[in-house]
């Protein structure tokens, strides 16, 4: 009879194979949760802000800009605080010590006070349209980065007057903390984009990028609310320029790294031959489009393919074969001596592929050296008619 083990009991026996710190801890935040917890530099808000206005070159005290604006002092220095606005004390045209506010900071001010009346007039449940329209957002990506706050729709009888997924009102308080903590990727173009547009692989223009000393940003899509690199459109231009100056794409050419490859033959094989028939026909291309380095066109390669076919028919020396560095040493004459006599014997050099460095040579008999030996010490004096 099956003895039957607990859900506990099973769990304890599954996961007890496994030290508890190769277990991957469960994020308690999500990446835009994180996000909510770091403060909007005034960079961004400034670059948020500019597109839409002419600054005003002047600074001004707390109480101008509230006079201006027709709201308290005390609102002006706690949002001032709160949005990390700088002021220093100066000396007016009086003598006395005042208070100035950085430039921009009515401007800056101003967009705080007329976004934060928009918001209160807001109903307390929007639609993903409703929200999007508020933030120049598409619903898409109001739905996907409220999918990232794990702040989800419910079912809210709108102005339509039908059920529609609605998300509470503070969503729109923490998406425009997102895109203004992280820029839009306005006149942007992500890695994938370049690839598109350059019909380059996204590695090959990630090495370019890098080569040239391109840096990227990390900003929010425009569609889809995600975040990625970004890098500003004059760099197509620049991956153009680029392209142009470079060497010619590889195409059927291959380095001698590659041909070896192909034949199974080290590089050091490979590289004797081709120094010897081919150097002159090496050219710089590139290989994948990045990487620049000597190629061979396709006929060194099917030269020395044929040479690996008719070397697979050629014998492999023996231990008894004895090449022409051995024979001197067996004869105890040098190369020159043995070469002037070869001639006045029977002696037939065969060519054999030396087992260790796979070239050719000519290999001897150990009979041979007896045939030289046993010739007559005055054999080159001999007039031969």
């Amino acid at each position: 009879m099956e003895s039957k083990v607990s859900k506990e009991e099973y769990e304890i026996g599954h996961w007890g194979r496994f030290d508890t710190s190769t277990l991957m801890p469960f994020p308690e935040k999500t990446q835009s949760q994180e996000l909510l917890d770091k403060p909007i530099p005034l960079e961004n808000r400034i670059n948020h802000l500019l597109p839409y206005i002419e600054p005003d070159p002047i600074r001004r005290t707390a109480f101008a800009i509230a006079h201006k604006m027709g709201v308290p002092i005390s609102w002006v220095k706690k949002t001032a605080k709160h949005i990390g606005l700088q002021s220093s004390i100066e000396e007016n045209l009086d003598g006395e010590q005042i208070e100035l506010f950085q430039y921009m900071a009515y401007e800056l001010l101003d967009e705080e006070k007329a976004w934060s009346d928009a918001y209160e007039e807001l109903d307390d449940f929007l639609s993903s349209y409703a929200v999007g329209n508020f933030i120049a957002r598409t619903p898409y990506w109001v739905r996907v980065n409220a999918s990232d706050l794990e702040i989800h729709p419910i079912l809210m009888p709108l102005a339509s007057g039908r059920d529609t997924p609605a998300y509470p009102k503070h969503l729109v308080l923490q998406l425009r903390h997102l895109l203004l903590l992280t820029p839009a990727a306005e006149n942007r173009l992500t890695i994938h984009a370049l690839s598109e547009l350059t019909g380059d692989r996204p590695i090959n223009i990630d090495r370019k990028l890098k080569a040239l000393g391109v840096e990227s940003d990390n900003r929010r899509s425009m569609h889809s609310g995600q975040i990625a690199r970004h890098f500003q459109y004059k760099t197509l231009s620049l991956l153009e320029e680029r392209k142009q100056k470079q060497p010619p794409p590889a195409a059927d050419w291959m380095t001698a790294k590659t041909i070896g490859k192909l034949l199974n033959k080290s590089q050091v094989w490979v590289a004797g031959r081709i120094n010897n028939s081919f150097q002159q026909l090496g050219e710089v291309r590139l290989t994948d489009g990045v990487a620049p380095y000597v190629h061979y066109p396709p006929l060194v390669y099917e030269a020395l393919k044929a040479e690996v076919k008719e070397l697979a028919l050629i014998p492999v020396a023996e231990d008894t074969d004895l090449a022409m560095s051995a024979l001197v040493k067996v004869v105890g004459r040098n190369e020159k001596w043995i070469t002037d006599r070869i001639p006045y014997t029977d002696i037939q050099a065969t060519r054999k592929i030396n087992p260790v460095n796979g070239r050719l040579f000519n290999y001897f008999q150990q009979s041979d050296s007896d045939s030289l030996l046993g010739l007559p010490d005055n054999i080159l004096d001999k007039l031969v008619i």
